[in-house]
């Protein structure tokens, strides 16, 4: 993405993505924006998991980022980012804290503000990869970005997955 001194961002409260007639994709059509991009980041999947042959609790967030040019609704730029359990599916993996590791389900439970803390953890080592991510993206975005999101971060939610 290329920055300019122009550049600003703005959050757009009350407008939501929709879904899609077909039941699957997102609809941006009733956005309005002045800007020239929309960004729109949504977190899935977020929690603990057991992945498979490992018998520790990591946390595991999952982090959708789109940007749109804001007249067509055409993707200038769509990732998936995945901390702690890589999941493979073209996505770009984030490594969670070592510290936020837990040996057993009952550990995980006897520590669950701390826990919490792990999946914190996750998300701001997703946005900061993020960042970094559209500083070497070259995407023309030229005057200002519009952000909107679609779902909640977790801050007091843990949920384990074996």
């Amino acid at each position: 993405m290329r920055r300019t001194d122009s550049n600003q961002v703005v959050r757009l409260n009350g407008q939501k993505v929709k879904l899609a007639d077909d039941g699957k994709s997102d609809d941006y059509s009733a956005i309005q924006t002045d800007a020239d991009a929309i960004m729109n980041v949504w977190f899935t999947s977020p929690g603990y998991i057991s992945p498979p042959n490992q018998p520790d609790y990591i946390p595991w967030v999952v982090v959708r980022a789109r940007i749109l040019d804001a007249k067509t609704k055409q993707d200038i730029y769509f990732k998936t980012f995945a901390c702690g359990y890589d999941i493979k599916a073209n996505s770009v993996h984030v490594d969670s804290d070592f510290a936020y590791t837990y040996g057993s389900f009952s550990d995980l439970e006897k520590n669950f503000d701390k826990s919490v803390e792990g999946i914190k953890s996750c998300e701001k080592s997703v946005a900061d990869m993020i960042g970094r991510d559209l500083a070497r993206t070259q995407a023309p975005v030229t005057a200002s970005t519009t952000m909107t999101t679609t779902a909640a971060t977790a801050t007091a939610t843990a949920t384990a997955a074996k």
